[in-house]
């Protein structure tokens, strides 16, 4: 799955001395991630279920003593990982990190989740089948296999449940009812305090939608409605509360009580995005795994930002990491259109604003916005009068913000706006920023079209709109499409990141009653319980009896979706591809290739490949056969699209690109005969001579097997990806001629140019560091050197703490790291070792490590600056290249160990 990190690293004991900081970061579902002020996880190295937990947790807090920092433990976690939560002074986080008890220290993060779509004004909705059974095979397995998830218990970890819906049959913990456990870890605000915790029974709450319309997808059953394993047992774990918070805390806390529950599978759609399977939450999940758990966690929803965006701990090798795919039906809200013939069309359309009434609009006339001058229908400045009563505008999106546009569709004399696209895109919703009483709504592009002919100057009639809270199903324009919100792998080690995808677009759930009762909600939130229910039907047909059995079975069966005529979508984004549950659930092979340091994968990693000689790669496929009879099969591998993050010059790009470009792979054999119950081993020849490293790129493809010489069906396929670049050549840093890295002001809100900057260590006048990184870094060392010798090496600051850390989003350019040194320095490991640097003109030097630990990818050197502790003032540059962005005190640790 990927190379191990040098254990000579790892094994070092970390040292901290200054403070980092993130200012605000695009969280996995759009929103933000602080960090808790004095919050921590601590890690030890004890394996879960260990009796000497005890004595780890006391020889840390003896060395706490010590050291002088008063602390306290609020939670111990012993079943799924050996930590602690721990609250301290954020000052001391340095001289904690650097403990030899403690095998990793985290912040404890606090994200707020919110789904990226959901219902407009609450209407009751009408149950309705689930339209993605039919293309998942779900259905086939309800009819033919009679598998229902009766009997598997199924934790699902999210904001709480509306038991009373009758898709959960009104009841909780009674006899016959599937709602048998239950426990809330945040309560309805969450402080972000690791003992803010209701205490066990009744995490049903309605606050947040989001549980109750995850758990529908999962298991609901009103009748028409059937989730994916609509008989399933059900614990509700609540981790997310009103507002859509969750933390690293309650996540621990949930699945070391699913685990003590006896939970068979684990439903997570919630994480943060540190984006290393290092993390506390991604450890607890491996650890879980090793222990006969299967845990489903979802990639995240944030595909328009690039490559390595898998969330914790969708991203430790323990989960199978979920993807979202667009399928070729879905629900939509709609309106019908009449024209002056009598035709009726029918047209799709989103959700308008919740704060408004529901629509209930009549044989309106529809018109078109014309700017006052005529010409373009924009609604960027005034439009011309509208004369007709209770119109709906037609307007085009883009140029201006929507809330420019419905001003003056108000002005105008409108009372309805319709936003159309001239490019095919998702449709979305549309939002204004402040309170507006005009209802708005987008419609695709096909949609868009029709209504543009109509309102032409050209048209020869009128035509009016009608429109209700109802929905209907709808075809896709372009069938099957991996999601856009749907987060891109691979992890920061080249695993296959995420594993497979499922349905997560449009899907029409159960809500809590006074939302609705059903809606649709969008994200890998949607896709994450439809593939946990798959998991229990797996589970529940008693043909696989370890995880890695399951996982095998739904990665190595999945549909893999082309994106162009002869080339799939990347494996980094769409994993496996969409998951097929009939064909999981009677396979008879299995694909299991042990990865060094992460057990087993079912699937090919190459890792960042370009240091090998010849860059040619050789891996062994083990091919298992559980039927009774020999099988015979034929090899073929199809190349997927290629992706990369950067531009030629090595900048972070806003969105992934494409190339053609692909690897060619060999098989030691094309075809081989498998004899029933035994294993034959296949080898992969990888061959990247023909891609130049210089283009970054991720190049991925799929292994097909078919029986005999049957090419029209596949039986099973392996995912296959490398990165086709030299790990010390990725660009951790933006180009030189960035704004970043730099000096910043005091108040963290511009980069300093000009004269050397001189600082008093006092008050906020210490040396301030912004830099954004694109790339990983799973360690950043800081030392110190004197200005007349930069590139000599006179102490280190820090070594190994800041270690997994995630790289920069691309949504805001403000977003950065900020680094503040307090003028210590050590020459070794030991808290008594450090001292103060004296007076005088320095540098500090910041080596940045890609993913393999062990190469010195990136260096830089800070412009000299002065310390001079008696002077009164500090001489700050007042000249600005570049706005950093607003600055927080939330730190964002990024320490451990690995003791998977």
């Amino acid at each position: 799955m990927r190379g191990c990190i040098a254990a000579s690293i790892l094994a070092l004991s970390a040292l901290a001395l200054g403070t980092w900081a993130q200012s605000q970061t695009k969280g996995p579902q759009g929103v933000s991630i602080n960090t808790v002020p004095n919050s921590y996880i601590v890690k030890f190295s004890e394996e879960p279920g260990s009796i000497d937990w005890e004595q780890a947790v006391g020889d840390f807090m003896a060395d706490m003593q010590k050291v002088g920092v008063s602390s306290r433990i609020t939670i111990n976690f012993t079943e799924v990982i050996v930590a602690a939560a721990i609250t301290f002074e954020d000052q001391y986080v340095d001289q904690v990190a650097m403990l030899p008890t403690a095998a990793g220290l985290f912040a404890v993060n606090q994200a707020s989740l919110a789904p990226l779509a959901s219902s407009s004004e609450p209407v009751e909705q009408p149950p309705l089948p689930m339209l993605a059974h039919t293309y998942t095979e779900v259905s086939r397995v309800h009819d033919e296999l009679k598998l229902t998830g009766k009997g598997v218990k199924v934790a699902i970890l999210d904001s709480g449940l509306d038991h009373k819906h009758p898709a959960f049959g009104n009841c909780f913990q009674t006899d016959g009812c599937r709602i048998q456990y239950a426990h809330d870890f945040i309560g309805d605000v969450s402080s972000g305090d690791s003992t803010n915790m209701t205490g066990p029974g009744n995490p049903l709450s309605t606050c947040n939608p989001h549980g109750t319309h995850v758990a529908g997808i999962l298991a609901g059953n009103d009748g028409v409605f059937k989730g994916v394993a609509p008989d399933a047992t059900l614990g509700i774990y609540r981790i997310i509360d009103c507002s859509g918070t969750t933390t690293t805390s309650a996540i621990l806390q949930a699945l070391e009580q699913a685990y003590k529950d006896g939970m068979d599978v684990i439903s997570i759609s919630a994480g943060t995005p540190s984006g290393w399977r290092f993390s506390p939450e991604s450890t607890a999940v491996y650890n879980l795994r090793k222990k006969g758990k299967v845990v489903i966690a979802a990639a995240g929803n944030d595909g328009t930002e690039n490559l390595w965006t898998v969330l914790s701990p969708a991203v430790s090798p323990g989960a199978l990491a979920v993807a979202s795919v667009d399928l070729p039906q879905y629900y939509s809200y709609y309106f019908n259109v009449t024209t002056a013939d009598g035709g009726i069309t029918q047209i799709e359309r989103s959700g308008h604003q919740r704060e408004l009434p529901p629509l209930d609009i009549v044989d309106a006339p529809l018109v078109g916005a014309q700017d006052a001058q005529g010409g373009a229908d924009y609604a960027c400045g005034p439009i011309a009068d509208i004369t007709e009563k209770n119109a709906i505008v037609l307007v085009q999106r883009g140029t201006c913000p929507y809330t420019t546009k419905a001003s003056n569709v108000i002005a105008a004399g409108g009372a309805v706006m319709i936003v159309y696209s001239a490019v095919k895109e998702i449709v979305g919703g549309v939002s204004y920023d402040q309170n507006l009483n005009l209802p708005a709504f987008s419609t695709s592009y096909e949609g868009g079209q029709f209504l543009r002919q109509l309102v032409s100057p050209s048209s020869t009639g009128s035509a009016t709109v009608n429109v209700d809270m109802t929905m209907h199903s709808f075809n896709a324009s372009i069938p099957y499409q991996v999601s856009y919100f749907s987060s891109w792998g691979p992890s920061p080690e080249s695993d296959v990141k995420p594993d497979v995808s499922a349905p997560g677009r449009a899907i029409y759930s159960s809500l809590p009653q006074e939302y609705g009762m059903y809606g649709l909600m969008d994200g890998t939130s949607m896709a994450t319980p439809y593939l946990a229910g798959v998991a229990a039907l797996l589970v529940q047909s008693k043909k696989f009896f370890k995880p890695t059995e399951v996982y095998s079975a739904i990665v190595n069966s999945a549909r893999p979706i082309l994106q162009t005529q002869d080339q799939y979508f990347s494996a980094a984004q769409q994993g496996a591809g969409l998951v097929q549950a009939y064909r999981a659930a009677t396979t008879t092979l299995h694909f299991q290739v042990r990865a060094l340091a992460t057990g087993y994968t079912d699937y090919l990693a190459f890792g960042a490949t370009g240091d090998e000689k010849g860059r040619k790669f050789e891996m062994t496929l083990p091919v298992s056969n559980r039927a009774s009879g020999a099988v015979q099969l034929t090899l073929s591998f199809v190349p997927a699209i290629s992706a990369t993050a950067f531009n030629e010059s090595g900048v972070l790009l806003p969105t992934t690109q494409y190339s053609t470009a692909a690897p060619k792979l060999t098989f030691s054999q094309d075809s081989l005969t498998v004899r029933g119950h035994s294993q034959k081993d296949v080898k992969v020849t990888l061959d990247l001579s023909d891609i130049p490293s210089s283009n970054f790129l991720v190049v991925s493809g799929y292994i097909h097997m078919r029986v005999g010489s049957d090419t029209s069906k596949v039986v099973a396929s392996v995912p296959v990806l490398s990165s086709a670049f030299k790990a010390s050549e990725i660009p951790v840093l933006p180009p030189k001629d960035s704004a970043y890295p730099c000096l910043i002001s005091s108040d963290l809100t511009r980069c300093l140019t000009g004269d050397k900057v001189t600082y008093t260590m006092s008050g906020d006048s210490f040396p301030k560091v912004a830099f954004r990184i694109q790339f990983p870094a799973i360690r950043i060392r800081v030392r110190i050197g004197h200005a007349k010798t930069p590139d000599h090496v006179t102490a280190s600051v820090t070594e190994n703490s800041y270690l997994y850390n995630q790289r920069n989003m691309n949504s805001d350019n403000a977003y950065f790291y900020a680094y503040t040194w307090n003028g210590k320095a050590y020459r070794s490991l030991k808290v008594e070792n450090t001292f103060d640097m004296g007076d005088g003109d320095y540098v500090l030097q910041f080596w940045f490590f890609s993913a393999t630990g062990d190469v010195e990818s990136t260096m830089w050197v800070t412009p000299p600056f002065t310390i001079k502790r008696d002077a009164t003032t500090s001489s700050v540059n007042s000249d600005s290249t570049e706005n950093p962005g607003d600055s927080t005190s939330d730190s964002e640790e990024h320490n451990g160990e690995d003791d998977d």
